[in-house]
């Protein structure tokens, strides 16, 4: 993965990243970097690939995949503030609740997009209005994703072939499906591969 214009050589001591100012968070895995900027702005860079989330030109041009450039339509005042990258898609939360998610598509984490490709560009993952908000979303280099919702119950989808999604089933899931831990409330989460971590706290 490389992030300063050249595919050659690598990087042993920590250096800069040229172009990122005010970055709040950074999201890698699969070949990709995320950076979210303080004002909602989400750039990209690493390699070549779906997950960038945006078009791409030749090396050392000013787009090119391996130097930090705006995913599309994620500029200043997009709201985002949250980042995720799963192994095959990637995912962004706004401070609304509403979830965009692109990529490539190998683990079905696109899937409830009703798409059987990939997406190269941010889209809007649409939930039925009246559900709780979701405030939290991770993929952590995990083929499931996981969106924490406000009621503390979470919605799971993706590759589930070791059973990592916590419904009882190794079923690959299609379709956002609901997790719940009786008793208690999922307030974050976190995911490697084929584990997931969950931390709870008793319901009032």
């Amino acid at each position: 993965m490389k992030c300063d214009g050249t595919l050659s050589g690598a990087t042993q001591f920590a250096t800069p990243v040229a172009g990122l100012t005010d970055i709040r968070q950074i999201a890698v895995a699969g070949g990709v970097a995320l950076f979210r900027r303080a004002d909602g702005a989400v750039f990209s860079c690493g390699g070549e690939g779906r997950a960038l989330g945006r078009s791409y030109g030749p090396v050392n041009s000013p787009t090119s995949a391996y130097v930090p450039v705006q995913v599309t339509d994620l500029g200043p005042g997009s709201g985002v503030v949250d980042i995720s990258v799963g192994s095959s898609a990637v995912s962004a939360l706004t401070g609304d609740g509403r979830v965009y998610l692109w990529g490539d598509n190998t683990q079905y984490q696109l899937t409830p997009l009703g798409v059987p490709g990939g997406l190269a560009v941010p889209t809007e993952l649409v939930r039925p209005a009246g559900e709780p908000k979701i405030v939290d979303v991770e993929n952590d280099n995990s083929p499931v994703t996981y969106a924490v919702r406000a009621d503390g119950s979470m919605l799971v989808w993706g590759c589930n072939q070791f059973g990592m999604a916590g419904i009882g089933t190794t079923a690959m899931l299609v379709n956002p499906t609901v997790v719940s831990v009786p008793g208690r409330a999922i307030i974050s989460v976190a995911a490697a591969n084929w584990d997931v971590l969950a931390v709870t706290a008793p319901v009032a």
